[in-house]
């Protein structure tokens, strides 16, 4: 994970901090600015918090339900067959497991300075940019991912910096709002440089 500087002063951008498992956004407090931390007198050099998350569980839920009805569909076969049924049970294992994984280890971080992404135990550092060097944010779903409120966002820098990609965001546009707010381009919206809507690419 990526430490920062301990700040007494950062409770009012708590208030604007999103929700580790569902990434709900929550009103701005007093000295906030559009879920943005407004900096206070005095205290423009320290680093403070915008915005948390993490990988959502409702970007692996037509997973779950492409095995759920797979398992209704075998139900009959696995109860005479108990290979089957035992096979069923840890492809259900295997789905929990990649779920809880992503949850806990996909976490995302954005402050009046930084965006940090940590993706798994492995390589937990995946990368970060500063805000002042970020030039567009882009939200990238498929069609059962704007149904379900998820998304992708490609965090894009100035030429020779490497996109940032953010997994299974929860309401990735006002993310990305956040993140261009940070960046000081609010006024980008969601088309051109700004954000823009777009299939995933690979």
């Amino acid at each position: 994970m990526h430490p920062l500087p301990s700040d007494p002063s950062a409770g009012p951008a708590a208030a604007a901090t999103q929700s580790m498992a569902e990434g709900t956004l929550r009103p701005a407090a007093p000295g906030m600015v559009s879920g943005v931390a407004a900096p206070a007198g005095g205290d423009e050099g320290q680093e403070v918090d915008v915005w948390w998350g993490a990988y959502s569980g409702r970007a692996v839920l037509p997973t779950f339900v492409a095995a759920g009805v797979l398992t209704v569909s075998a139900a009959v076969v696995a109860w005479f067959h108990p290979y089957i049924r035992y096979g069923i049970y840890g492809c259900w294992v295997v789905l929990l497991g990649v779920w809880a994984y992503r949850a806990v280890t996909f976490t995302y971080r954005l402050t009046n300075r930084r965006l940090l992404c940590d993706r798994g135990l492995r390589h937990p550092a995946a990368g970060e940019i500063a805000v002042n060097r970020i030039t567009a944010v882009r939200v990238e779903r498929r069609w059962w991912q704007g149904v379900l409120g998820v998304g992708r966002l490609r965090v894009e820098g100035v030429e020779g910096d490497a996109p940032l990609l953010l997994e299974g965001v929860y309401r990735p546009e006002q993310v990305a709002g956040l993140i261009l707010h940070a960046a000081g381009r609010p006024g980008h919206g969601r088309t051109g440089a700004g954000c823009a809507s777009a299939p995933p690419r690979h």
